[in-house]
Order: structure tokens, then C-alpha cells, then sequence
């Protein structure tokens, strides 16, 4: 009966247990009633939140969210001149 819940955003859910101070419990209490949520829905709203914050960032989806970041700009050089110019130029002596 109690493994049986699906309705959550993964799929099923697993039944567990969890210790709560006597003033967590009725601060999540009285947030469920403000809310009008669950206090199961509560607890499960928190920890995707704390999951969602400690995962390390998605690299290429970062580089493409700035992708173009400075495509406005007029303060820069011009990247493909510079590179060759830098491309032609004689190695140092040493």
C-alpha cells in the first residue's frame, strides 16, 4: 500500500521515515496548512530543492546560456585579426 504512490515528478515513490524537533514538525504543520499542500509534498518540494542546488552545473549548457553573451559589444578587438597577426608574426630569437 504504501510503496504504491505515483503521481510524483520521477515516477514511484518509496515510503520512508524521517525525525523531526517538535517546532520542525509545527512549523511544517502550519506550512501545510498555509499552503494547502502536504507535509509529505513539503518535505519532497525541499529536498529536490537541496538535490537541484548541490548538483555540479551542466558545463555545455552553461557555455551555451553565454554563448553570444558579447555580441553587442564594440569595446573588443577583433579576435580573428588578432589571432593572424598572431598566426604570421616571426618567432622570438631566443
Amino acid at each position: 500500500m504504501y510503496n504504491s504512490y505515483t503521481m510524483h515528478s520521477v515516477g514511484a515513490m518509496i515510503r520512508t521515515q524521517i525525525y523531526l524537533t517538535e517546532a520542525e514538525q509545527r512549523g511544517l504543520r502550519a506550512l501545510a496548512r498555509h499552503t494547502g499542500l502536504s507535509q509529505s509534498e513539503l518535505i519532497r518540494q525541499a529536498i529536490d530543492r537541496l538535490l537541484s542546488e548541490q548538483q555540479e552545473p551542466d558545463r555545455s549548457a552553461l557555455l551555451q546560456q553565454a554563448r553570444g553573451l558579447w555580441s553587442t559589444r564594440e569595446d573588443l578587438p577583433n579576435f580573428a585579426m588578432l589571432r593572424r597577426e598572431l598566426d604570421h608574426a616571426e618567432p622570438d630569437a631566443a
